[in-house]
């Protein structure tokens, strides 16, 4: 439960951070403005939460196993309130521009974002030998590593052009490249830096240290590729 809740806490904090971004001269409106979006990154992050629950680790009571002490389930929630909380960062428009605008877009990105992110862990999980839901059930805290690790990267990747650019049509093709890269990144981790034994079967064995390497290279290389996507030079996010 204390995972799960830190990881909600971590995510909120992202929320808000995404708020601050654009700020007003107008005190009074900018602080109501303030709440407000607080109020709906809240919201669409309990819904994000929900949605992932329901398709992640379906037919699982998340509540009852968190209670049962499952880590696996902790941390898996843990890496979905922080991801989205990633997401949530990107698409918060703060208090500058149009609100109901503002709105509409910031819906529009955390929705497609969402698709992206439960697409590629789908694929994620076909790529993987063992059942990944039925490990997590199991309470295999490797099986919850990797796949909150993979949901974070994949979060990371994913943001990064949703600050870049105003356009869907140039965000979807930028995030798909850069998700199939760190989906891709998964073979060269386990063929170059754990040479040994095959990754799967490592996470099978609840080699907690495994499933972090898998994660951490994946979360490097969301960041570095991060670098390479330049902003759109009449994108504002404020504006």
């Amino acid at each position: 439960m204390a995972i799960s809740f830190a990881g909600y806490c971590m995510g909120q904090g992202l929320v808000m951070v995404g708020v601050c971004t654009c700020t007003d001269d107008d005190v009074g409106e900018h602080a109501g403005l303030l709440f407000a979006w607080t109020s709906i990154g809240c919201g669409l992050m309990l819904i994000s939460q929900y949605i992932n629950d329901k398709l992640l680790v379906r037919g699982l009571n998340n509540t009852s196993a968190l209670l049962d002490d499952n880590i696996a389930v902790g941390v898996m929630e843990a890496g979905s309130f922080i991801a989205t909380g990633v997401v949530m960062y990107s698409t918060m428009g703060g208090s500058g521009g149009d609100f109901a605008e503002d709105l509409g877009v910031t819906v529009l990105y955390w929705a497609l974002a969402q698709l992206l992110m439960l697409g590629f862990t789908v694929i994620y999980r076909f790529m993987t030998v063992f059942d990944d839901l039925e490990q997590i059930k199991k309470g295999n805290a490797a099986a919850g590593v990797s796949a909150a690790m993979t949901l974070i990267s994949l979060a990371f990747g994913i943001g990064a052009p949703i600050r870049m650019y105003t356009s869907v049509a140039v965000f979807v093709p930028v995030s798909l490249v850069g998700l199939v890269i760190l989906v891709a990144l998964r073979v060269i981790v386990d063929k170059v830096m754990l040479p040994g034994d095959k990754l799967d079967d490592e996470i099978m064995q609840v080699n907690w240290g495994a499933a972090i390497i898998e994660g951490a290279v994946a979360l490097a290389i969301a960041l570095i590729t991060n670098t390479y996507i330049k902003q759109a030079a009449d994108f504002d996010q404020c504006a």
